[in-house]
Order: structure tokens, then sequence, then C-alpha cells
């Protein structure tokens, strides 16, 4: 096995230096420090020799891991879409940090390139924000041996996720959907992200089953290829106002997505529409504007911090104990429903 003295000799550097590149401490030259590293993958160094250094230091403590936690920069151009992303990361950082955990957050998304030095000697990664299959390759590539779980994706192929329960969270709303007798239903999404597909599929399926007379009509709204929102409320809205046109309001609407059924309260609101009187209305997740509305929504719920809390206990066994775990799983966080008046049973309507 490698060790630290080995890279030193090689490259004819004190193991002071080398120990100060592989723990990413002190002063080193920007090409001495790419030197290191370059060996470091040359030997096929791996840091076991750093958790023991640290195990040593902390007597018969754990030994000290190394965990990055890739979440996407707070962009002002779309904070609606990360801070979501962002909060689930400052619940990771809270838990990594009371675990005595060293980490270093990244953004390999945008700036693979910035973090190389993390992603060769990290033990564990945790995906916050949507990632490509390119880039997840890119980690593999960098170090096999690395331990990963990802949060809210899709193309994490070989890590373990975490996800909400978008199947149980459409079958929620059907649920109720179907208590309160709506026949003629619209629902307003987007089929562009793949928990609200999942949502509106499981809502569609699973109210048909319970009401087959229901006439479900669906509305859709894109996203940009890079996955941003459509920046215009008009553009979004547009589809609905036709609709209206054409078709007069359903009895009902639901909505799979936080931003959307703001727009679309404001929409309703606009036009005089009274909600539940004269729609009923159900939104996705537990947004704290949802309570401060003229009438406050029913929504389905899953708990984002619960997202962050499975995913370090997901990595507890390695990060404490050391232990490999066998294979990847699937974990689901539960849904829940919340109603708060929104929709109404029609046989209660006058």
């Amino acid at each position: 096995m490698t060790s630290l003295n080995d890279i030193a000799k090689h490259l004819d550097l004190s193991p002071m230096t080398v120990s100060r590149v592989v723990n990413n401490v002190g002063n080193v030259s920007p090409a001495t420090r790419d030197r290191v590293l370059a060996a470091m993958r040359e030997l096929g160094y791996k840091r076991d020799e750093y958790a023991s250094i640290n195990a040593q230091k902390r007597g018969n403590r754990p030994a000290l891991r190394h965990v990055i936690v890739d979440a996407a920069e707070e962009d002002p151009k779309a904070r609606a879409r990360f801070a979501f992303f962002s909060n689930i990361a400052l619940s990771i950082l809270h838990r990594l940090n009371r675990l005595e955990c060293r980490f270093t957050v990244t953004d390999l998304e945008r700036s693979t390139d910035e973090h190389l030095d993390a992603l060769t000697s990290a033990d564990a990664i945790i995906f916050c924000s949507p990632v490509s299959a390119a880039t997840v390759e890119t980690v593999r590539k960098m170090n096999r041996d690395i331990q990963g779980v990802a949060i809210c994706q899709h193309s994490c192929a070989g890590f373990t996720s975490v996800d909400p329960d978008d199947e149980a969270g459409g079958r929620l709303a059907a649920e109720a959907f179907a208590q309160a007798g709506y026949e003629r239903v619209l629902t307003f999404g987007t089929e562009d992200q793949q928990s609200q597909a999942l949502r509106l599929d499981s809502f569609t399926r699973n109210l048909q089953r319970l009401c087959p007379q229901v006439r479900i009509d669906h509305l859709r709204y894109g996203v940009k290829p890079d996955g941003v929102w459509t920046d215009s409320e008009t553009a979004m809205l547009t589809p609905v106002a036709t609709y209206w046109r054409d078709h007069g309001a359903p009895e009902a609407i639901f909505i799979p997505g936080g931003y959307a059924t703001f727009l679309l309260y404001r929409f309703l609101r606009r036009q005089g529409i009274r909600i539940p009187g004269d729609i009923g209305l159900m939104g996705y997740d537990d947004l704290a504007f949802y309570d401060y509305l003229d009438d406050p929504l029913d929504r389905v719920v899953f708990d984002t911090s619960a997202l962050a809390h499975h995913a370090v206990d997901a990595l507890l066994p390695f990060l404490t104990k050391g232990i490999i775990p066998r294979g990847t799983s699937r974990i689901l966080v539960p849904a829940s429903y919340t109603p708060r008046g929104s929709i109404r049973s029609l046989a209660t309507l006058p």
C-alpha cells in the first residue's frame, strides 16, 4: 500500500509537505500541490493513512472521515429552484459537524475541475442538488472507492438514493379529491421534472380508480433545458387562461409543485374566484406562504429535514465504523396530507 513517505520520496519532497496536501492544511504552492495530487493518482494512494493519523490524535475514538457535500451554489437567477436543495445541504452539514466529520462543500456540476483535490481524497459524497450522469461518472473515475448517497436524483446509478415518496403523495391527493366528490378536475404541472411527473401519474391513476366517472384535464408548463423554471409568469399562465376560455372552470385543481401553486392561486383570486367556494385547490410541499394566503391551502407534504437525516444515516456505519455497505438501496421519505380547508366535499357547498 502506498504511503505518504512513498509519495514524498517519489517527488523528493518532505513527508510534511505531502501531508499538508493530503489533509488540505498549511501553505503549499499550487504547483507543488498539483505534483502531489498527480502522484497520488499515479501511485494509487488512498486515505487509510489519513484515517489512522486522525485516529491516533483522537485516542480510541472513531477516525475522522472526509465527506463531500455537493450542492448547487445559491444563484439569484435560480433561487426558487435551488433554495430547496440548499436547505437540505445545510441540514447535512450540521449533522456531519456533530459527527465530527471533515467535509468539503462543492458544486461539481458547475466547477468539477476546482474540486479535483477533494474528489481524489474523499471517503464519501452526498449529492444534494441536481447533477448530470456525466458528473457522476467523473466522480467514479476520480475515486473508485468513494461511498455515496444521492438526494432527489434520478441520474446517480450506483449510489444509495433518498427520495420523497412521490407515488404515495399523488395517491393521497387523489384520495382527498375522491372523498370530496369532484368529477371534473384539472392538473397543472410539468413532466420535465421527474418528481412532478410521478406525482401526476399517481394522482391520475388513483383518482380514476376511485372515481371511474371523473374527467381529468391536464395542463403543462415547460422548463428550460438547464432545468430552471420558465421565467415568465405570463407564459406559465397562458394555458390556464386559454383553458378557462374554451372549457370553463373545473371543480378542483391539483398542482404537484409549490411555485406553480402560488402563481395559479394568484391568477384565480384576480379572476374573483373563491376557494373552495368556486374551485377546490391543492398544492404540494409545505411552503410557508400557504398558511398566510387569504385561503390557506391543502397540501401534500414530506419532511425536508428527513431527506438530510436519512442521507447521513445511510452513511453512518461507514463514517463511524468503516463498514462498507453491500450494494445500494433506495430510501423513501413518507408523504402526508395536510387539510386546511381549500378542498371541501361538494355535498357541503351551497
